[in-house]
């Protein structure tokens, strides 16, 4: 919550019971005597922090009374507008000044109520103190000829009440309420301090992002809305109306906690592209160069523009090399793939160095990057001793993450992956049990490497248990397509045929519900009312466009790779014509690798000797994707069964394959058999020895192909 408005100094209330009055008659005087009487009492009670005496003197005070003498005060002055007689020389009934000591004693009593914690009636009087005011001054206070009767005193007390509501309200537990004071108070016409609406807006926007409480939209509450504002942007929820309103008070004044609060907001609506608009026009000198193009690079890193991060956090770290969270983001972009992940091994290197002093608590983080960075650059080492060095630094790295960090999930399951991907089944087992213990069992993405561990060590109805588990904990359609895929490779694997095909029956069914969805969300007709314009927070056709242009493995499974898998299994079951539909299914793109590859494996079962049509799918294959190793495994395969000559040209595509992944059990063997079958017999050992070691480990889906949690 914002800082409080501050009251009405000791030394203005001294000048409101000094000051000289403006009547020349009361009526009747006795009674007006009276209440100012019992307002003073009460105002100075108050101000000796004697609640229950103030509470008990101002209870004698009636706000009907009050409000009929202002409303016969506003209407003798009007007359004497009308008949040109100067206010100085006619009766009023209510000096403003004492009008400004009565409402001060009012407030006074609703803050009584309040420190004796009786906010629900403090702010039950506060609501009627400001229909009150409103229901005297309807068109505000700078109208003659109430702006020549008005003080400065008065309307800023009649502006803190309306502040004070929303605030009772909120200490009282009624949040819906409490919005609809703050709403209120933004449109009432005794709302004219423009800093006080300041505080107002960045209080409602705070209590609509953070208050936990759906509030009904500004939409259906129309007399909240003027003429102007109907044909405009009008927010549908609560992030909307929440990020408007600290966009507006950015307008007014700069300030960085609202733009921290702002940078929520955008981020929780997923409008990054909006949120890098901000900070590229925020005026130079509220942020350091280094720190605006990281907030940019963190905004685009949202939007998916990997290049443009790339450049950007370079040029961070050209002015600030040493900056440990600009080198942690490098780091973490760099982890995407092999090629990348060698040039930010020096920024996860120099990240751990720098976590020290005041970066101390990123420690764990910085090891955490290092031994992602390592364990990704091994796949593209160029030696086995290489690859073996940089897998070993890659899991002391993220011990020692996990040791800086006991309790972070995401560490544990990064470092049961890398202990998976060099086929320590053991010990990956126990960390990721502990990351599902620390997670209480919601942590997806360890439900599935849990599964594929589990089919490594050929318990498959323990990791067809494991799927159906994680697929209780699944937050999003993506993660249940993945563990469903990860089922049916699962079933597969352990020869359930029929029972995967009605896996991936169903997760077909699931892909198509969720492009219906799709198609939908940019068919539809925009519904009559306000349209939301493309620069408006939480924009709906962008937000929607956004959602299907995500990549692939942001959505999950692709289309591509299930009609692949269900052609798999349809050619272990021998239904050729059902592998032919799925192999000419209309998303599986001739310029696909995986397409060709599948084409082999059906021309390849169905061919008998004759294996010229498999060869050229595979070759086509290789053509789409020179790094496609499945693809070289079978043209290999093929070689090996062929004469001498060949022999060379296979054990070409099985080494470049080896180098690729070299966890691939079928093609050591067949190296193996090369080997043996030129008489070199040792090589041919160990060839074998490698594929019955890898054989009895594993997985129904490549520990490699997973992806990482940091």
């Amino acid at each position: 919550m914002l800082a409080g408005v501050p009251c009405i100094a000791l030394g203005v209330v001294e000048r409101l019971s000094s000051g000289a009055a403006m009547e020349l008659s009361r009526e009747p005087a006795s009674q007006d005597e009276i209440q100012e009487q019992v307002a003073s009492r009460g105002r100075s009670r108050f101000e000796r922090q004697d609640y229950e005496g103030a509470l008990e003197a101002l209870r004698g005070l009636d706000l009907t009374s009050v409000k009929n003498r202002l409303q016969k005060t506003i209407e003798l002055l009007k007359r004497s507008k009308r008949t040109r007689n100067k206010p100085e020389n006619v009766r009023i009934f209510l000096a403003p000044r004492s009008a400004t000591a009565l409402l001060y004693a009012f407030v006074c009593r609703a803050k009584c109520l309040d420190q004796l914690n009786q906010p629900q009636d403090a702010a039950e009087l506060c609501k009627q103190v400001i229909q009150a005011v409103e229901e005297v001054f309807p068109n505000g206070f700078f109208a003659p000829p109430v702006s020549d009767w008005v003080i400065d005193e008065f309307i800023e007390l009649a502006m803190e009440a309306c502040v004070l509501l929303p605030r009772l309200h909120t200490k009282a537990g009624e949040l819906r309420r409490a919005i609809n004071a703050y709403r209120h108070a933004l449109v009432s016409p005794i709302s004219v301090k423009p800093l006080l609406r300041l505080a107002v807006k960045k209080e409602l926007a705070l209590e609509l992002l953070y208050g936990g409480c759906e509030a009904p939209p500004l939409v259906s509450n129309p007399d909240l809305l003027d003429d102007r504002s109907r044909s405009q942007f009008v927010p549908a929820n609560n992030i909307e109306e929440g990020v408007l309103l600290l966009m507006l008070a950015q307008q007014e004044a700069w300030d960085p906690a609202a733009m921290e609060h702002l940078c929520f907001g955008l981020s929780t609506s997923e409008q990054f592209g909006l949120l890098a608009e901000l900070y590229e026009q925020t005026m130079p000198g509220n942020y350091s160069r280094p720190e605006r193009w990281y907030s940019l690079a963190l905004s685009h890193l949202g939007e998916g523009n990997y290049d443009l991060v790339m450049n950007l956090v370079s040029k961070a770290l050209r002015e600030s090399p040493n900056d440990v969270p600009i080198l942690l983001l490098a780091g973490k972009l760099c982890s995407r793939n092999a090629e990348l992940a060698t040039e930010g091994l020096p920024w996860a290197e120099r990240a751990v160095e720098q976590a020290i002093g005041s970066y101390e608590g990123l420690k764990g983080k910085a090891y955490h990057v290092l031994g992602v960075v390592l364990g990704v650059s091994a796949r593209a080492a160029l030696s086995d001793t290489e690859r073996q060095d940089l897998q070993g630094r890659s899991l002391r790295a993220l011990s020692e993450a996990v040791a800086y960090e006991p309790s972070d999930v995401d560490m544990m399951y990064d470092l049961a992956l890398q202990y998976a991907e060099v086929r320590r089944i053991v010990p990956a087992m126990q960390f990721v049990r502990d990351s599902l213990e620390w997670s209480g069992g919601t942590h997806v993405k360890s439900w599935r490497l849990l599964a594929l561990l589990l089919s490594a060590q050929q318990r498959w109805e323990d990791a067809i248990e494991a799927c159906n588990a994680g697929m209780e904990a699944v937050t999003c359609k993506s993660e249940e397509g993945l563990l469903l895929r990860t089922l049916g490779k699962i079933q597969v694997a352990a020869l359930q045929y029929k029972s995967a095909l009605g896996t991936y029956k169903r997760l077909l069914s699931l892909m198509e519900i969720r492009a219906k969805r799709k198609l939908a969300c940019l068919t539809m007709d925009e519904p009559a009312g306000p349209r939301t314009p493309r620069s408006a927070p939480h924009a709906r056709e962008a937000s929607d466009l956004h959602s299907v242009n995500k990549s692939d493995q942001e959505e999950g499974v692709r289309e591509t790779d299930v009609w692949m898998d269900l052609a798999q299994v349809y050619i272990a079951l021998e239904q050729w014509d059902d592998a032919d539909t799925c192999v000419d299914h209309p998303c599986l793109s001739r310029y696909e690798p995986g397409h060709w590859y599948v084409t082999g494996l059906l021309e390849e079962a169905q061919a008998g000797d004759n294996k010229d049509e498999a060869y050229a799918a595979y070759e086509n294959a290789l053509a789409m994707d020179p790094t496609h190793a499945p693809s070289m495994i079978r043209l290999g395969v093929l070689l090996s069964q062929g004469g001498a000559s060949s022999a060379p040209l296979a054990r070409s595509y099985l080494t470049d394959a080896l180098h690729i992944d070299p966890t691939d059990h079928l093609a050591w063997h067949t190296l193996g058999l090369l080997h043996k079958k030129e008489g070199r017999k040792a090589e041919a050992a160990d060839c074998f020895n490698a594929a019955l070691l890898l054989q009895m480990t594993a997985p129904a889906i490549s520990f490699a192909t997973l992806p990482r949690a940091l």
